[in-house]
C-alpha cells in the first residue's frame, strides 16, 4: 500500500527547497502537516494542492532571503 504522506524532509525535496525553510514553512502553517507523537507528516493531497498553486507559496516567501541578511 502507498503512504498518503511525506517526511517534511521529502516535501523540501519534492518542493526544492531546503530541510530548514520546510519546517519553518510548516511552523508558519504555510506547509501543512499533520503531528502524530513526534513525527510531522504531510499529506499527499494537501502537497498537491500547494504545487497547484506555486504563486501563493512563493508570495508567502518574498523577502525572506533579504530579511535574513
Amino acid at each position: 500500500m502507498e503512504t498518503m504522506t511525506l517526511s517534511v524532509e521529502e516535501s523540501a525535496e519534492l518542493l526544492g527547497i531546503g530541510r530548514g525553510t520546510a519546517y519553518r514553512a510548516v511552523a508558519r502553517g504555510e506547509i501543512p502537516a499533520l503531528r502524530l507523537g513526534r513525527r510531522l507528516r504531510i499529506p499527499k493531497p494537501a502537497l498537491l494542492r500547494l504545487l497547484e498553486r506555486p504563486h501563493d507559496f512563493a508570495r508567502a516567501h518574498e523577502g525572506e532571503e533579504g530579511a535574513r541578511k
